[in-house]
């Protein structure tokens, strides 16, 4: 399936299913989930993608029309994960005082991604917490701005790049018309703000990378 589904907890902890676009080989969903790690073998080619623009979280759009979450707040955790930083940290059930969002205050102050220690995690609930008790419309604002800019200063032109040629490499990885469309589109927006910062890229070229991802054939090689 090109959706994926798990259960986690909403406001006062109460449970809904949380919708992504699919990215790993795996849909873990139960007792024991295995955090995603960079490189994960898990991860398709295209799931990279997805994963290092955020676009797998696009689904969670229906989650806010359901009223289930919100687009601002803290990033819900699989209930695995919830279920043992609640034990291990006293604060940690303070989060589900709001409903989760799509991004939120950790996430765009360093805090995105995996939470491999406990160290990490209470750095995203203290995170979590600052943005709680200083809930504003304006602080709302200033974090969709801050996302925007840590998606894209966050590796993402290589990542375009890096899955566009395990898309070549390996076309099984792209089943859906859906996902080959965003590849393809989110593609070219890559090489075009490449363009900005790299003038040396002539924009003759710049059709033949964008029918590189439609054929697979003239991609950019590996360095």
């Amino acid at each position: 399936p090109v959706i994926f589904r798990q259960v986690r907890k909403g406001f006062n902890g109460k449970h809904f299913t949380i919708l992504k676009f699919r990215t790993m080989t795996v849909q873990e969903n139960g007792p024991n989930v295995v955090q995603a790690t960079r490189d994960d073998s898990r991860v398709t080619g295209i799931g990279r993608l997805l994963r290092s623009t955020s676009i797998d979280e696009l689904p969670q759009l229906w989650n806010v029309l359901t009223g289930d979450m919100s687009l601002i707040g803290p990033r819900p955790h699989a209930l695995a994960h919830d279920n043992y930083f609640e034990v291990m940290l006293s604060d940690y059930a303070f989060r589900h005082h709001v409903k989760p969002g799509i991004t939120g205050w950790a996430q765009c102050n360093g805090a995105r991604g995996a939470t491999p220690t406990i160290e990490h995690v209470t750095q995203r609930v203290k995170l979590d917490l600052w943005y709680i008790n200083n809930w504003s419309l304006w602080l709302d604002l200033l974090i969709l701005v801050k996302t925007v800019v840590e998606v894209l200063e966050n590796g993402t032109l290589t990542e375009a790049f890096r899955a566009a040629r395990l898309a070549r490499e390996s076309p099984e990885n792209i089943k859906s018309p859906l996902l080959e469309r965003i590849l393809r589109a989110c593609f070219f927006v890559a090489v075009r703000e490449l363009q900005l910062v790299s003038p040396e890229l002539d924009a003759e070229s710049l059709p033949a990378l964008d029918a590189g991802i439609r054929n697979r054939k003239v991609l950019p090689k590996s360095t």
